[in-house]
């Protein structure tokens, strides 16, 4: 369904100020203005720019698309007076609905150039011999561009269950670089739960690898979300096997992003990953994923942290060694702040990975036990507030570091003033 949008600009017949006729028209444009989907959602204005089709091949013999606009009173008119030389000028738009068909041997030229909202529309009504060429479409689309709309991720990953191909399943994971929402982790369950697991597995346990370690807190929590939905969702997989899979790979990750830099959120959620299995840990033992977070937090997880993981641990067996030496470190902890003085504060934040200008300076600076420091080298007031915004502001969060910034001075002479903050 689309609006069709017509114009016309021309000369106003009489210079006066009542009703206005149009005496000559020198320009006229049909155009379509809005378009809806199959699915009755609102598309992009624009998304035939890039397939080229012709107006004439829509209407009968003889006709022009103009014709339909002749004898009706515009929805819109727009009057302006003389100026200099030129006279009167009048436009007038008139507004029409029109269903639009095209013949289906023009389905993959559509699939290919159209907007993906349209795309995704047809196919929820197309027959199942198209499915194929579409999720093709889709995929070919977005190794072009891998953050092309990355809300049309999820529905992208329903074309790929729908066409059960799982070469085109690995492309997408290849191309691919973020789990963008629950949405997403809730349909990558579904494909691999409808696939054969083996061919796509490498591929699949690569693609959680890459989101884990990205260092995006949000990535971190939609990739712990996948790895939870594999468990309550009722689907043919075999849940023990690809979840311990899945559980290792989101260790490694964090592991090299570093447990300094995860948010209390997103540790929390990873200890809760590794203690999956928790009747298994109990007759078997921790496996080497547990093992490897739980030696990690006990050497490098600060007094916060290891309170969030051991908190976070919940009913996983308390006798396992790695957990009692955890226990043990926060044991330690409060025995001397309760009998002795507490430990020595320090403004150190050693997991701090700046990296916007001036990186070597700010890393060093926050790795330091200096509190306050300014920074200069601003091209004005404006590019100095840009900047404390984007690197202090809430993007700062699950970076490793807590600071405020504030930007002071005008011209040349700005600068950031960077004051730490406890965590």
């Amino acid at each position: 369904l689309s609006r069709l949008t017509h114009a016309n600009c021309g000369y106003d017949s009489d210079d006066h100020t009542g009703p206005h006729s149009m005496d000559d028209v020198h320009e006229e444009e049909t155009r379509h203005s809005l378009w809806i989907g199959l699915g009755g959602n609102k598309l992009s204005k624009n998304f035939f720019l890039t397939f080229d089709y012709d107006q004439s091949l829509l209407l009968p013999d003889g006709e022009n698309i103009g014709d339909y606009f002749e004898d009706c009173d515009p929805d819109r008119e727009e009057y302006e007076g003389f100026t200099g030389n030129a006279g009167p000028t009048l436009e007038y738009w008139y507004y029409k609905s029109a269903v639009v068909f095209w013949p289906r041997s023009k389905n993959l030229a559509v699939n290919k150039n159209a907007d993906v909202s349209l795309v995704l529309s047809y196919l929820n009504c197309a027959p199942q011999t198209e499915v194929p060429s579409i999720a093709t479409a889709l995929v070919e689309r977005v190794e072009k561009n891998p953050r092309l709309q990355n809300c049309f991720h999820s529905s992208i990953l329903h074309a790929l269950d729908k066409a059960k191909d799982e070469n085109l399943f690995v492309r997408f994971l290849r191309a691919v670089n973020t789990m963008s929402n629950s949405s997403f982790a809730e349909a990558f369950v579904q494909v691999i739960s409808s696939m054969k697991y083996e061919l796509i597995k490498d591929a699949a346990l690569d693609f959680v690898l890459k989101v884990a370690s990205s260092g995006n807190s949000y990535d971190l929590m939609n990739v712990c979300m996948f790895c939870g939905y594999i468990i309550t969702t009722d689907n043919s997989v075999n849940k023990m096997s690809v979840s311990y899979d899945v559980r290792g790979k989101i260790v490694d990750g964090a592991l090299r992003v570093g447990l300094g830099s995860l948010t209390s959120e997103n540790l929390s959620k990873i200890t809760e990953i590794v203690s999956l299995h928790t009747s298994t840990l109990r007759s078997k033992g921790p496996d080497e994923t547990f093992k490897k977070f739980a030696f990690a937090a006990k050497n490098s997880a600060s007094q916060d942290q290891v309170k969030v993981i051991l908190k976070a641990y919940g009913t996983s067996p308390t006798n396992i060694p790695d957990v009692l030496k955890l226990y043990d470190k926060r044991s330690s902890y409060l025995t001397a702040v309760t009998i002795k003085a507490p430990p020595h504060f320090s403004w150190r934040q050693a997991y701090a990975r700046f990296c916007g200008s001036n990186t070597n300076a700010v890393n060093e600076f926050l790795r330091s036990e200096q509190e306050i420091m300014n920074f200069y080298g601003y091209n004005g007031i404006k590019h100095a507030r840009n900047w404390a915004n984007k690197y202090f502001g809430y993007s700062s969060s699950g970076n490793g570091y807590s600071a405020n910034a504030v930007a002071n001075g005008r011209g040349s002479d700005a600068y950031v003033t960077v004051t730490k903050t406890k965590r």
